[in-house]
């Protein structure tokens, strides 16, 4: 299971520890963490986040609580053979992922956000407007071209398919084309606007996932 910060996973707990299980182990770290930022030293006690070897575990400490234990089962998990070693990464991870989330939530920090999901959405406005100037013209071109550039199609004097036919065909699949094309602005843009803002970056990375794990799992199949 991951340890998740904004959204985004910073390591996973993959082994128990005693009679902790894996769910139990990766909420008490969420929970250490949230209470850890009521504290008024909260940056200072991120920045100082090391990993400690004790006699039978290492320990990732925020101060002087222990904020991560790590085994020598989880560094198996990992594929490495010491503990300390998987100890000092994640407790690098974590210090990073952290510090991050610090700055990410400044006033600053949400105003430029607010300014990217500005510029954003008014891209997806021009791209909306270009569409609708675009398609229109093509339809009207079309029916203008009908029996002139866009003929019957026969076979000495049999007629297969009318040129109205083929023009209602063109005008059908440019249709289907201008709706894939606008679902896929829309499906572009939520999330890159969801993905500027800490407390809605899960959700993004969550609709990410949700359209692209059937694409992979379409062409990558197992």
């Amino acid at each position: 299971l991951p340890i998740v910060i904004d959204g985004a996973e910073v390591f996973r707990i993959r082994h128990s520890v005693g009679p902790y299980s894996i769910p139990t182990r990766v909420e008490n770290i969420q929970r250490r963490l949230a209470k850890a930022k009521s504290d008024k030293q909260y940056q200072n006690l991120v920045e100082n986040i090391r990993a400690v070897n004790q006699r039978q575990v290492a320990e990732i400490m925020m101060g002087n609580e222990p904020l991560v234990i790590v085994s020598d089962q989880d560094a198996k998990a990992e594929g490495l053979t010491d503990r300390m070693t998987l100890a000092e990464r994640q407790a690098a991870r974590l210090k990073q992922a952290l510090l991050l989330s610090i700055e990410s939530h400044r006033p600053g920090s949400l105003l430029i956000a607010a300014a990217k999901t500005g510029v954003s959405a008014l891209a997806l406005l021009l791209s909306l407007m270009v569409l609708n100037w675009f398609f229109p013209r093509i339809y009207t071109w079309i029916e203008v071209a009908k029996g002139k550039k866009i003929r019957s199609l026969r076979i000495q004097n049999a007629e297969l398919i009318s040129d109205q036919t083929l023009a209602d065909v063109l005008i059908g699949v440019l249709r289907v084309i201008r709706v894939a094309t606008v679902i896929a602005l829309l499906g572009i843009f939520i999330p890159l606007a969801l993905s500027f803002f800490p407390e809605t970056r899960g959700i993004a990375n969550d609709i990410v996932d949700w359209a692209v794990q059937p694409v992979v799992g379409v062409a990558l199949p197992a």
